[in-house]
C-alpha cells in the first residue's frame, strides 16, 4: 500500500514499494473483467491477509463483497481503491458502483422534477379547461 500521497509530479519515493509489490515475481495472478459498466469481478487465489489494490478511482459510491460477504472499500494514498479480501484460496470480489449517496439524491431530485413537470402540465391543462369553460382545448 502507498504510504503517502505523492508531494507533487517528481514525488516517485511513495510509488516504488507499490510498483515492486505489482510486479513481484509469485505475486497471485487475479482476473479482472468488468461484468458490466457498473460493477467489476475480480478472482483468483488470496492469502486471507492480502489486500488487492484496483486501479480505478476510490469512490464512496463502490460496494465490495468477497465470496458474497460485505467487505469495506476503502481508497490509498493514491486515489484507487483498497479490498481487504480477508479470504483464503480462491476468491472472487465483485466491486459494485452504485453513485452512493450523492446519486441517491441525484435519483430523488430527478424523481421530483419529473413529478413537479407533470403536476405542473396538469394544473396548466385543467387552469385552460376553466378558462376556455369547454371539456377540450379547441
Amino acid at each position: 500500500m502507498v504510504e503517502r500521497t505523492p508531494a507533487h509530479g517528481v514525488d516517485t519515493a511513495p510509488l516504488i514499494s507499490y510498483v515492486a509489490a505489482i510486479e513481484r515475481t509469485g505475486a497471485p495472478k487475479l482476473h479482472l473483467r468488468w461484468q458490466d459498466d457498473e460493477t467489476i469481478v475480480i478472482s483468483g487465489s488470496l492469502h486471507a491477509r492480502q489486500v488487492v489494490s484496483v486501479q480505478v478511482t476510490a469512490h464512496p459510491g463502490w460496494r465490495a463483497a468477497v465470496n458474497g460477504a460485505p467487505r469495506p472499500v476503502l481508497a490509498d494514498k493514491l486515489g484507487f481503491l483498497l479490498v481487504s479480501a480477508r479470504c483464503e484460496g480462491n476468491c472472487t470480489i465483485e466491486l459494485h458502483y452504485d453513485g452512493g449517496t450523492e446519486m441517491l439524491v441525484a435519483r430523488w431530485v430527478r424523481g421530483a422534477a419529473i413529478a413537479g413537470s407533470l403536476l405542473w402540465i396538469l394544473f396548466e391543462f385543467l387552469a385552460a379547461r376553466r378558462r376556455t369553460g369547454s371539456p377540450d382545448l379547441r
